[in-house]
């Protein structure tokens, strides 16, 4: 088996990076559109939507306003569920996409191709690793594009939003990535990124 090749002083293989764009790139479209459902929902402007979610720019708290929303201004009960699955959902990618932002590279495991990512307060309160791999990020963006387009569904009222089985997914969900045996490396005994070489 080749190496990979990595990005330099890094345990992250190159390999992953077009997977990783395209992640960012379908997650920044579904963060566009959850704004344009609070301004919806909330019955603002396009102006005054915007004044208001740019200045909530954590994903936690922009969920919970339209949790809010969604309880005080929708009214069906079915649409209130599906609305607020869709804010827990946000809240899951986005913290996914956090992690691989903010998070320390602890291992790679070649035979998993997974890179494994800690926390920074893991030291102090024990706590799993986050995986990261091709089908993990691909997984996250799949679930991307099909939030974005529930969220567009309900706010253009398209006939969509109505098929439920397999929500939020539109079809059958892509299968969730299994995790690997990896476990926690202790304190101290971190793997230190690979020595690469320019050229």
């Amino acid at each position: 088996m080749e190496p990979p090749d990595y990005f330099v002083g890094t345990i992250f293989p190159k390999e992953f990076a077009p997977h990783l764009g395209e992640f960012i790139v379908y997650f920044s479209a579904m963060e566009t559109e959850m704004n344009h459902l609070i301004w919806h929902i909330a019955g603002l402007s396009e102006q005054s939507g915007r004044a208001v979610t740019a200045a909530i720019p954590y994903y936690v708290p922009r969920a919970t306003l339209l949790e809010r929303l969604v309880e005080t201004n929708v009214t069906l009960e079915a649409d209130k569920k599906k609305l607020i699955k869709l804010a827990h959902e946000f809240v899951r990618i986005a913290d996914y996409r956090n992690r691989v932002i903010h998070d320390e590279q602890v291992w790679y495991s070649p035979i998993h191709k997974t890179v494994g990512i800690f926390r920074a307060e893991t030291a102090f309160k024990p706590q799993g690793p986050t995986e990261v791999s091709i089908e993990w990020l691909n997984w996250y963006s799949g679930l991307s594009i099909a939030v974005r387009f529930r969220m567009q569904q309900y706010r253009l009222q398209n006939s969509n939003w109505l098929l439920d089985e397999h929500f939020p997914w539109h079809d059958k969900p892509l299968p969730v990535p299994q995790k690997t045996t990896q476990v926690q490396p202790k304190q101290g005994k971190r793997k230190a990124p690979p020595q690469s070489s320019q050229g």
